[in-house]
């Protein structure tokens, strides 16, 4: 595995790390919790995976919110949500057996849920736009 700036080469197996640049550290995580990179909308639904690093076997696979477990999944790292809510804006991490390591924990990862800009938005502005309109057109006609 690659860390860094390319002066640092860590191998979380064997716990091996060799570095040109002195004092840097290299993270030696073995199991990490994978979230979406887009945007999170209410109502959509999203996919939590555990993975072990280096493609390594996980399975035994716990998620928690806050510290709170959310469910345990015996076979299979991934767990949906669905459908979203504001309430899931939170920390989430997982916990797994990592073939050849053992018990694991990964880094906690931020999940963001926004609201979902609807149609009602849409509508609104699109009234107030209009209602600007006619406002703008009758003093215009009772200036003239």
């Amino acid at each position: 595995m690659h860390a860094g700036t390319g002066d640092v080469w860590c191998d979380p197996l064997v716990f091996l790390v060799t570095s040109r640049v002195t004092g840097r550290s290299c993270p030696l995580d073995s199991l990490v919790l994978q979230v979406p990179a887009q945007a999170l909308l209410e109502g959509d639904t999203v996919t939590l995976r555990c993975r072990g690093r280096r493609n390594l076997s996980v399975t035994w696979v716990s998620f928690y919110r806050d510290g709170k477990e959310l469910a345990t999944i015996h076979k299979g790292p991934e767990m949906s949500l669905s459908p979203l809510q504001l309430n899931h804006s939170s920390r989430y991490r997982c916990k797994a057996w990592v073939d050849y390591l053992g018990w694991e924990e990964s880094e906690a990862v931020p999940m963001r849920v926004q609201v979902a800009a609807g149609l009602g938005g849409s509508l609104l502005f699109l009234l107030l736009l209009v209602a600007g309109a006619v406002g703008c057109h009758r003093w215009n006609n009772m200036s003239g």
